[in-house]
């Protein structure tokens, strides 16, 4: 996945636009610096920000997942307290 853009959409503490370039399915992890308590949230959103799918927290509690289909550009929403 590619970062294409990032911002700070207000109620939120980030956004990524990413786009998938290699033409395959594939999986990336947002690790933010400190590790999200598990009331945080990230979600895959439209271009309007309407949310779509939410992104499920990695394995080791430190971050979301993220998957992405072949040639995918997707946008990712996340904020460390749900509802700010």
């Amino acid at each position: 996945l590619v970062p294409l853009w990032v911002g700070r959409p207000a109620g939120w503490d980030g956004e990524l636009l990413l786009a998938e370039q290699a033409g395959a399915r594939t999986r990336a992890w947002l690790l933010p610096q400190d590790p999200p308590p598990r009331t945080a949230e990230c979600w895959k959103v439209d271009a309007g920000g309407q949310r779509l799918t939410p992104c499920p927290f990695s394995p080791e509690g430190d971050g979301w997942q993220i998957d992405a289909a072949p040639g995918e550009i997707a946008i990712v929403r996340w904020r460390m307290q749900a509802g700010s």
